[in-house]
Formats: structure tokens, sequence, C-alpha cells
């Protein structure tokens, strides 16, 4: 997965930054990933996220320390 941040989420000086995701999955639900931020900060993450169902998924993420938890919903269009 390639994704753009905007200049207010990115680097302070207004250049493109770009993530770049690597993810395995080591289950049938489970998927470890790795993030990698190009340009701006060189931000990395890394974490694993759990699918409930095609629709939710938890995420554990580690990044600069801190510890980073979430809920991602899929909606199909």
């Amino acid at each position: 997965m390639l994704e753009q941040q905007s200049h207010e989420e990115g680097s302070s000086d207004g250049e493109n930054v770009y993530n770049v995701e690597m993810g395995k999955r080591i289950g049938g639900k489970t998927q470890m990933h790795y993030v990698r931020a190009i340009g701006g900060n060189n931000t990395q993450r890394y974490g694993f996220q759990y699918d409930l169902s095609d629709a939710i998924g938890f995420t554990l993420d580690r990044e600069s320390g801190d510890t980073v938890v979430g809920v991602e919903a899929r909606y199909k269009f």
C-alpha cells in the first residue's frame, strides 16, 4: 500500500510525505505490518491487525515509542 499524507500531517516544510506499508498474514485473521514514511520525518510504525470480520478490524501499533490502538471499519461500495 502506498499512501500520501497532506502537508499538515506530514512534514512542516511543505514537502510531500508517502507511507509505504508491507504486511504478512500470520494466520487466518491476523496480520503483521510495517509502515515507513518516505520524505518528511521518516516515521516508522509496526504492529498487528486482527480482523474480527470482513468489516471490522482491531490494530495495535508501535510508533516513535508510543503505543497506538485502533479500530478499522471497512465498507465496500
